[in-house]
């Protein structure tokens, strides 16, 4: 459910996979209709190659239909990025090894929290035990 103080967001980029989707999809209803065409389909999708092929871009596509749900928040008419509200614009897996790379201390075993990300932890070093 969407709180009351947030909005849909399409970017973009999510025009251009609707536009992709659209297009794979109107291309598909061509080639069911076309019973030469589908004969041909059905032989190259019978190599192990193609099915490879065809998966990559299903798991591709699924991919961004869930990455394609951005959302802004409306409180006090201020402007955020939409795109970082939901973690979507950040490697957040990588940006955690990055900040754990760069900021722990062997000698202590903690990993000191860049002041910026203080508040959100409610305190200064993460002890490692």
């Amino acid at each position: 459910m969407l709180n009351a103080s947030m909005q849909i967001v399409i970017l973009k980029t999510d025009f251009l996979f609707f536009l992709l989707l659209a297009g794979i999809s109107l291309y598909s209803l061509y080639v069911f209709k076309d019973k030469q065409l589908l004969d041909i389909w059905r032989q190259v999708f019978r190599k192990p190659l193609a099915i490879a092929s065809g998966m990559v871009l299903f798991f591709y596509l699924a991919v961004c239909l869930l990455d394609s749900r951005h959302f802004k928040h409306l409180e006090n008419n201020k402007k955020s990025l939409a795109h970082t509200i939901n973690g979507s614009g950040l490697a957040l897996g990588r940006t955690l090894i990055a900040l754990i790379e760069n900021n722990y201390d062997q000698d202590t075993k903690q990993i000191a929290i860049p002041g910026e990300l203080q508040k959100y932890f409610n305190k200064n070093v993460i002890n490692i035990d």
